[in-house]
This record gives structure tokens, C-alpha cells and sequence, in this order.
């Protein structure tokens, strides 16, 4: 009988977390082994990798056999964090919302998907994922990413009635004398739920312009 994840994960310590790291910086990985919605970083140079496969090898370095945890990337992200990995959101490329509008004229799809999501607004770029930083204003979520990223940026546009977040961001912007168009945006790529992404999301950034904490998930709130 094979042996499970739950059998084993006490044998696997965060040094055989930081070889898999390290075996994967060196080696890469398939992309049949990509992960949908996460990233695990490397706290030595900041990469990314799907935390599946980062168990996977951690646990064959362990105890010899590749195995990963039960519940999908969830369950994954769950033994990472407790052992004390930081666990992020695959994110769109940041642009400034000026060329997102420019890219939109030019090409439909390069607007946000009309699908559930969280998205965020930076003051300055930042790659891979964004940090503190990258000083956030705002971050906001919804089952229409399109609709939503669209109020907020008519409203920090100046067109106020929409968002507001939005409204927040004009305010802010007209403040500091800063073109809200210089602003920087990005959105998930893939969402598990919106509402505990962007929980956790604003819990690790205190993005500088929400002034309400967002609501916990009634679905996944423990």
C-alpha cells in the first residue's frame, strides 16, 4: 500500500524545503507540473514556484518518496505557510493604467477577463508579485474583474459615482499633484475565491487608500 502526504509530512523539515528550492533553481520544472492559481517564494532570490511541486521533491528528499498533499493547491499552500513560506497570487504583468487603456484600443484582449478576481493599484512597478514596496493604494475584488477594474479607474479618472475606491485614489492623486493615469495595475490570473485572496492580499500590504477591511469568506472562513 502506498504510503500518504499525511503519513510522511512530519519527516519533512524546512532544510528539505529550501534543497527542493535550491534543486529547482538549478534544474526548473515541466510545465505539467505548473500550478493554476499560486506561487511559493524562494525567500533567498524571490522565484516563484508552484508549491505542489516544491513538496513534491521536498518530500522525496525526506523520506524518498515524491508525494504531495491532498485538497489541491489549497492543502499545499496550508503545509507551506506553516512551515513558514510565503504563499502569492499569480499576477498579470503591472502596467500603468494609461497604456492598459492605450492596449485596450488597440487589442480587446488585453482588457481584465470578465471573471472573478482581485486586483490591485501600485504607486511605483514591481515584478512578480507586489510587496510593500511597490507602495499599494488599493486593492478591490469582484466576480467581474472587466466591471470592477473599469468603475475604479473611471472614478480615479475623476468621473466620480462609480467606485469608491476609485473616488479615494482621485483624491489622493489630486493631493500629491500625481496623473492617476501613471498609476500601476494588475489583476490575478486565476482566482480560487476573490473574497479570501483579497483578504489575505490587503492583510499583507495595507494598502494605503481602503478604508474597510474586506469581509471575511462566509464560504471558506474557518
Amino acid at each position: 500500500m502506498s504510503e500518504r502526504f499525511t503519513d510522511l509530512k512530519n519527516r519533512i523539515k524546512k532544510q528539505h524545503i529550501a534543497i527542493a528550492f535550491q534543486k529547482l533553481d538549478r534544474q526548473g520544472y515541466e510545465s505539467k507540473y505548473e500550478s493554476k492559481y499560486y506561487y511559493v517564494v524562494n525567500p533567498r532570490n524571490n522565484k516563484l514556484y508552484p508549491p505542489k511541486e516544491i513538496i513534491r521533491i521536498a518530500c522525496e528528499i525526506a523520506t524518498g518518496k515524491r508525494v504531495s498533499p491532498s485538497g489541491g493547491e489549497q492543502g499545499a499552500n496550508k503545509f507551506l505557510r506553516e512551515k513558514g513560506f510565503k504563499i502569492v497570487n499569480k499576477w498579470s504583468n503591472p502596467l500603468t493604467i494609461r497604456n492598459l487603456l492605450e492596449n485596450m484600443n488597440k487589442n480587446e484582449l488585453s482588457a481584465p477577463p470578465e471573471r472573478k478576481g482581485v486586483y490591485i493599484i501600485t504607486q511605483m512597478k514591481w515584478k512578480n508579485f507586489p510587496t510593500k514596496k511597490c507602495k499599494p493604494l488599493y486593492v478591490g475584488s469582484g466576480g467581474n474583474l472587466l466591471k470592477r477594474i473599469g468603475d475604479t479607474i473611471i472614478d480615479a479618472l475623476g468621473f466620480i459615482g462609480h467606485s469608491s475606491g476609485g473616488q479615494s485614489i482621485y483624491n489622493y492623486c489630486k493631493k500629491k499633484n500625481i496623473n492617476p493615469q501613471n498609476l500601476y495595475i494588475a489583476w490575478t490570473i486565476n482566482c480560487h475565491c476573490h473574497q479570501c485572496d483579497e483578504l489575505r492580499i490587503f492583510e499583507d500590504l495595507k494598502p494605503l487608500l481602503n478604508k474597510i477591511k474586506p469581509a471575511k469568506c462566509s464560504q471558506h472562513e474557518k
